[in-house]
């Protein structure tokens, strides 16, 4: 389980409930979790190998709102 760095909207944890709810639907479907990296102040880019399986997760303090904005537009052009 990898994600939800600290967010808070409205003085709601959303990170915080959003790991629960992971939690408990995983349980219901009886899968364990092996590693977990999760909670913090500081988000995630996660790069998954398709072809040997590794996972390599990378902290990040800041992100480029214009690359993150352009890369959205661009998958959310993509044909299904």
């Amino acid at each position: 389980m990898i994600g939800e760095a600290s967010h808070v909207v409205q003085s709601i944890p959303v990170g915080e409930q959003n790991i629960q709810v992971a939690e408990k639907v995983l349980a219901d479907q009886h899968l364990e979790v092996h590693f977990r990296d999760t909670g913090g102040l500081k988000g995630r880019k996660v790069v998954f190998n398709s072809q040997s399986g590794e996972v390599t997760i990378h902290q990040i303090s800041r992100i480029n709102i214009r690359e993150f904005q352009s890369r959205f537009e661009m998958l959310a052009r993509r044909p299904p």
